[in-house]
């Protein structure tokens, strides 16, 4: 789920805000996730960025005919679409190694140490696969507009076990069984 307010979804039983993101997860997308970033980056500045940052210094070099300019550009550029696959392998696995939990969390009670529009919760779910303890990530938006009255939510988490936080994927409230009578919405 993302830091900014955009409305809510309902896609098999969850309420999510990005759609793409949870077919991505829920479904068996994950094979092609090098696919799913390379296609995520194109839309991003940041990505451009690291290819102009590549790219840019051995244009130079060649519009000015100057060989150590070249050769130097040619070296920057292969250094640095190295460390963009790096990045890009890293992401991947991330994606392609998570399990996906399901659970409650009674609150969530503290800010993100770093990004202080996201709330914590430490994440009560049943697998016994994962020992390990699981704190949630979700939007402080997402976490007020739909936690019961107790404050409880119950929550989809991707969840990498070399991770520190869990990204919340899909929400419900902790007493809904299991999204039982309302139909998908329709989506793009």
């Amino acid at each position: 789920m993302t830091d900014t307010s955009k409305p809510l979804r309902y896609i098999d039983g969850w309420y999510t805000d990005d759609p793409d993101e949870f077919r991505f997860y829920t479904r068996d997308a994950r094979r092609w996730s090098y696919r799913a970033q390379l296609a995520t980056d194109a839309r991003s500045w940041k990505a451009w960025a690291w290819w102009c940052m590549a790219l840019l210094p051995t244009g130079l070099g060649a519009l000015r005919s100057s060989p150590s300019l070249t050769i130097g550009g040619l070296l920057w550029g292969a250094v640095v679409l190295q460390k963009y696959v790096h990045m890009l392998r890293t992401i991947v696995r991330g994606y392609q190694h998570s399990v996906l939990l399901d659970g409650v969390v009674p609150t969530f009670d503290r800010r993100h140490p770093l990004r202080r529009s996201l709330l914590t919760g430490e994440l009560r779910h049943g697998d016994k696969a994962v020992q390990e303890r699981v704190v949630a990530i979700l939007p402080e938006w997402a976490a007020k507009s739909h936690a019961g009255r107790d404050g409880s939510l119950r929550v989809l988490v991707a969840h990498s076990p070399s991770a520190e936080y869990s990204p919340v994927i899909g929400i419900r409230p902790a007493h809904e069984p299991e999204g039982v009578g309302r139909p998908n919405e329709a989506v793009r």
